[in-house]
């Protein structure tokens, strides 16, 4: 085989042998020479012009060889040359192959075998990883996009946020001072200064305190009840709003004032006097009026081991019933401490308030009682008109409606604990202060208007309650008039009826006064050392019509009889409530019920309960007819509840279920010295002469069913 032909063929291993000239056999080479021949071989075959190329010289230690591979010849010893390849000496029976060469190479073999083998798995597991990272990169690529486009709508959204949240920023930049300082009516005012103030041009003095009435344009009417003006157009360039007054003027508010001796003295806002003059229950517990101009807030960090003081909120601690209860300090002085504790609702969480139920009761402690028995809520103390609240979290039970704000406003708080809040969805919820947690003011135009109609629609309850007592003086005033020039003459028998209809101030003012005093009564009798006893519920009353009874000879006749006794009794004796037990302090019974003063000291509006048939001949007559069937007694009472129980409904058959129609007379008494002593406070008063009383109303009601 030429050596060009084995060099074709697939060879692994190749092997060179000579032809040896004295017995023409073929002897291979050693192994160092046959490898530099076959390199030197495999040389001239890559070279495209071998048959040009000179022989090639191989040197092995002391040997040189000339080589001409295309005759296949060693020039120098002109010796014959073959090839032999391994692959070709397995069929080759003729060749002569060494047994060390040919063991090597087919360990070598099996092993090149194996490593294709191996090889070849490889590349087929290549070949997979490669398609299912194809796949795979496939897969990512489409979410890739898919997030893309994900990022693009977002970074859409997001930059309309942007611009929304820039504008909303905007109007709440422009809107929320207009919603703080603009003179809205109902709010706070004082007067500014400068060149052009209206206090150069009028009466109003620079710092006057003043109640926005109207706002029309850049000018508001103002009201300023301390210097009797009222009206007064001022620009509003020139008035600045009083939030601290507002604040003041609220009731639970802490405030602070000098009295005339220069001491400093505490106290809570209770109620309202007019639009800058409001009602303080100070250390001592008794209620005076205060111009919100020499009030201070009463704003300070105080040590848990400081006293406590009026307006603070406590926690009774003991064991028993009735324990565990929340109140508020009503009263502080260095020899006892007075607490207001409400009575939570049957069967109702804590804190909770059950809507018109406002019992309380009055306990009273030494100072090492309080010191051992009652704990300051301080956190919840904190809670004051016009501060930022919500509901602590975790609590159960609290008057929370369904779509309300997370956060409100504080309106007021009363001398129970309870606090009257404006939530977004929940206008005038009522709760506990212990059930509240203060928070920082919201910066958001959400809470801004939330604040700005709390704030209106207090006014407008406070204009309407003030309203309603002008209201009931002016019919006061008209109840107090008497015929100017009193005289025997008349007949009694001629009665004039007039029945006021429902919406008539005067049947609100009657009814008003009917059911604040049936549900006062349920309260009002004292005990000594344990606050308020609490009688037997008040009924539920429907009234149905009012009355006012005219009768000129019963009217001219008791004008004359009062004149006389006013004219003989001395100054200041008696009182228009009734008699004062000795030893005890001095206070006003009939308001004690809700009744209004009467229109003197010796003087009093009453109830008067009776059989319906007797009411009608009071009406015509007067209360001569039932003095005399009672004995020269007739009973009047400042508790309609006590009345009522007196009251007998309409036609007793048919109505043993209670709920006929009955009547009271409101009548106006003159109060003829003490009455017996067995009567308690806000009971009964006794009249034995029939011409002391004059009937006004005539009152139609009905007990609600059971």
């Amino acid at each position: 085989m030429s050596p060009s032909a084995t060099a074709a063929s697939s060879t692994i291993m190749a092997h060179w042998q000579f032809l040896n000239d004295e017995d023409g056999s073929w002897q291979g080479f050693s192994q160092t020479v046959s490898v530099s021949l076959e390199n030197a071989f495999l040389q001239w075959l890559q070279d495209p012009h071998r048959s040009k190329r000179p022989p090639a010289t191989v040197r092995s230690n002391q040997f040189k060889y000339v080589v001409n591979f295309y005759s296949a010849t060693e020039e120098k010893r002109e010796q014959k040359l073959r090839r032999i390849s391994l692959v070709e000496a397995e069929t080759a029976q003729a060749v002569t192959v060494d047994s060390s060469l040919w063991g090597e190479y087919s360990e070598q073999r099996e092993a090149v075998e194996v490593l294709r083998a191996q090889l070849e798995g490889q590349v087929e597991a290549a070949k997979a990883a490669e398609e299912a990272t194809q796949g795979r990169i496939a897969e990512l690529e489409a979410q890739v996009r898919e997030l893309e486009q994900q990022r693009d709508a977002c970074q859409r959204e997001l930059e309309e946020l942007r611009q929304e949240l820039e504008a909303e920023r905007t109007v709440e930049g422009r809107t929320l001072p207009h919603l703080s300082y603009t003179p809205f009516p109902g709010r706070l005012v004082s007067i500014t200064g400068g060149d052009e103030s209206p206090a150069r041009s009028s009466s109003v003095p620079v710092g006057s305190l003043g109640r926005v009435r109207a706002l029309e344009g850049t000018a508001a009417a103002v009201d300023f009840p301390t210097l009797g003006r009222h009206g007064v157009w001022i620009p509003c360039e020139h008035l600045t709003v009083a939030v601290e007054a507002e604040l003041m003027s609220r009731p639970g508010s802490l405030v602070a004032w000098v009295e005339d001796d220069g001491s400093r003295v505490v106290g809570v806002v209770c109620d309202s006097v007019d639009e800058v003059t409001v009602n303080v229950l100070g250390p001592d517990g008794r209620k005076r009026p205060r111009c919100l101009l020499h009030l201070d807030l009463n704003e300070y960090d105080r040590e848990s081991s400081e006293p406590l003081e009026v307006g603070d909120l406590v926690r009774r601690c003991g064991d028993g019933p009735g324990h565990e209860r929340v109140g508020m300090v009503i009263q502080a002085t260095e020899e006892s401490l007075t607490v207001r504790f409400r009575e939570d609702a049957a069967g109702g969480d804590p804190g909770s308030v059950r809507l018109g139920s406002e019992r309380c009761e009055d306990l009273c402690f030494t100072p090492e009682e309080a010191e051992e028995r009652l704990r300051r809520l301080d956190q919840a103390s904190f809670v004051r008109p016009l501060s930022s609240v919500r509901f602590r979290p975790g609590l159960e039970g609290v008057p929370r409606a369904e779509d309300q704000s997370e956060v409100g406003v504080a309106y007021a708080v009363h001398a129970d604990g309870t606090v009257v809040v404006d939530f977004l969805g929940n206008m005038g919820c009522r709760c506990g202060m212990e059930l509240l947690e203060v928070v920082d003011l919201p910066q958001t135009m959400d809470h801004s208007l939330l604040c700005l109609l709390s704030e209106l629609l207090s006014w407008h309850e406070v204009s309407a309650q003030h309203w309603e007592e002008e209201r009931d003086d002016a019919l006061l005033q008209m109840l107090d008039a008497l015929p100017a020039q009193p005289s025997l003459l008349g007949q009694p028998e001629r009665c004039r009826l007039t029945e006021w209809p429902v919406r008539t101030d005067v049947f609100k003012f009657v009814a008003k006064l009917l059911l604040g005093s049936m549900h006062a009564s349920s309260s009002c009798q004292p005990q000594d050392g344990e606050g308020v006893v609490f009688r037997r519920p008040a009924p539920l009353l429907c009234v149905e019509r009012v009355e006012q009874i005219g009768n000129d000879g019963l009217q001219r006749l008791f004008a004359l009889v009062r004149d006389r006794s006013l004219a003989a009794a001395p100054r200041g004796d008696g009182r228009a409530s009734g008699v004062v037990a000795a030893g005890e302090p001095e206070e006003d019974l009939t308001a004690a019920c809700a009744m209004p003063p009467g229109p003197s000291e010796r003087e009093a509006y009453l109830w008067w309960g009776g059989p319906w048939e007797a009411a009608e001949r009071v009406c015509t007559r007067g209360f001569a007819a039932e003095a005399s069937a009672g004995g020269s007694r007739l009973r009047f009472s400042a508790c309609a509840a006590d009345a009522d129980l007196r009251a007998e409904p309409r036609g007793l058959a048919g109505n043993e279920n209670g709920v006929g129609l009955r009547c009271l007379i409101l009548a106006r008494v003159l109060l003829e010295g003490a009455p017996p002593a067995e009567a308690r406070r806000c009971r009964e008063h006794v009249v034995r002469n029939a011409s002391h009383a004059l009937p006004l109303f005539r009152v139609h009601y009905r007990h609600a069913p059971a």
